[in-house]
């Protein structure tokens, strides 16, 4: 078990809130996103805190409790505190001046009230529920599916370079959660495909300020990821030779 709040990768903000949590106790909201990959996996900062109902229904009584440590944490740090309800996210933002620094999100996830499949969170060393890696992977996948955003590439890579879970093994977990058949399974796959391609196209390596360290990520990316091989020159795939 880790304690998050000793990590250097999670913002002075969230750390914070994760201590309050721990000592409200807070115990029907699970962490995910970004603050629970680094339970498994730090390598990155991340600055907000992204939650899930446990029973897949909100607690007004935690609510409360939120309401609260977003004051202290407002007051605390000298910023603007405001929350918004919608009918699945309760969301706790903070600003200083104009700008949003920080923010709290609770979202009601229908594959933890009737998912399939789905393992028990994990605690921390100061007993706050984190989702399990199983489901962290998961809903990485679907992310880079759905959004195929720089960041969830690198988590992604990085889960596999740090746990030893093959990609294989997360596409064949994900196929048998989301019910995909052969078919469907190698439809997602082409989908991460040019998603990956076409991040790598939109900032090519004539663009940035450290092309051989990006090209030479690019092609372990696609080489560990998709088993094939990349020219980061002209952005082409082709398939490895084994």
């Amino acid at each position: 078990m880790r304690d998050l709040t000793k990590d250097q990768n999670i913002s002075e903000h969230a750390v914070f809130v994760l201590n309050e949590i721990a000592l409200s106790p807070i115990t029907d909201l699970c962490i995910v996103g970004g603050v629970a990959l680094n339970h498994y996996v730090s390598y990155r900062k991340t600055r907000d805190i992204d939650t899930t109902w446990i029973n897949g229904e909100p607690s007004q009584d935690t609510l409360t409790k939120l309401d609260k440590i977003s004051q202290k944490l407002a007051k605390e740090f000298k910023l603007n505190y405001k929350r918004n309800t919608s009918s699945y996210v309760e969301s706790f933002n903070f600003y200083k001046e104009d700008q949003k620094v920080f923010n709290i999100d609770c979202s009601i996830r229908n594959t933890y009230k009737h998912g399939k499949n789905l393992k028990s969170p994990e605690k921390t060393q100061n007993g706050i529920a984190v989702e399990s890696l199983h489901d962290n992977i998961l809903s990485k996948i679907s992310a880079l599916i759905d959004r195929g955003v720089p960041r969830d590439i690198t988590d992604t890579l990085e889960i596999v370079r740090k746990t030893g879970i093959s990609f294989d093994e997360i596409m064949k977990n994900a196929a048998d959660f989301y019910g995909w058949n052969g078919k469907l399974k190698a439809e997602k796959l082409e989908t991460i495909e040019h998603n990956i391609i076409g991040i790598f196209k939109r900032r090519p390596l004539k663009k940035v300020k450290n092309p051989k360290k990006l090209a030479k990520n690019r092609v372990e990316i696609v080489r560990i990821l998709l088993k094939k091989e990349l020219d980061p020159e002209t952005n082409t795939i082709k398939e490895r030779n084994i």
